[in-house]
């Protein structure tokens, strides 16, 4: 809005406008009053667009997106918020780390989970997957698109990209998964 008016009195002042209405008594404030509150006010309702409209569309406008491309909708006000949890699974303290969980479909979106050395709680595996599913008929979660990373100290052991696997070791039902996904909402 400022490049706007100072372009509006540049051009005046080129074709020597500013100087004609001088000349016919109009003052130099009466002349800026008009284009100084016309750009305030469309200033004031850009904010306002910006901070209460664009908010809830661009809201909105994932949560089609998600259907269209099949994906969970968002459970988390803020879609940018990483919900953890940890969890023990027998021998081996897990976290994990989460954007989405769809309740309904009992389904992770970028699902990361950590274990650690029980001993010296040293980071020892890492597994990524872009979508995580239950399965009720082994009881297992299916992970589909990601990876895993065996860690010894500093070094990478093992390294191996999966398009679907599932691992034994994790049967965390879905029902803990829900309780701590309706604790992260509140």
């Amino acid at each position: 809005m400022l490049i706007a008016v100072l372009v509006t009195f540049g051009v005046l002042n080129r074709n020597s406008e500013i100087i004609a209405m001088k000349a016919c008594g109009v003052s130099l404030y009466r002349l800026v009053i008009p284009i100084v509150s016309i750009a305030a006010i469309l200033s004031v309702s850009l904010f306002l667009f910006d901070q209460y409209y664009l908010p809830q569309a661009n809201r909105r406008q994932e949560a089609l997106r998600n259907i269209i491309k099949g994906k969970p909708a968002q459970t988390v006000l803020r879609p940018n918020k990483t919900g953890y949890s940890a969890s023990r699974i027998p021998a081996s303290p897990t976290a994990s780390s989460t954007t989405v969980f769809d309740p309904e479909r009992n389904e992770f979106a970028n699902l990361s989970l950590f274990e650690f050395n029980p001993s010296t709680f040293a980071l020892s595996r890492r597994i990524f997957a872009a979508r995580a599913v239950w399965d009720a008929e082994t009881g297992t979660w299916r992970f589909l698109n990601g990876w895993q990373r065996d860690i010894a100290g500093a070094n990478v052991q093992e390294y191996r990209q999966f398009q679907q696997t599932s691992f034994p070791e994790i049967h965390e039902d879905p029902a803990t998964s829900r309780r701590k996904a309706c604790k992260r909402r509140r």
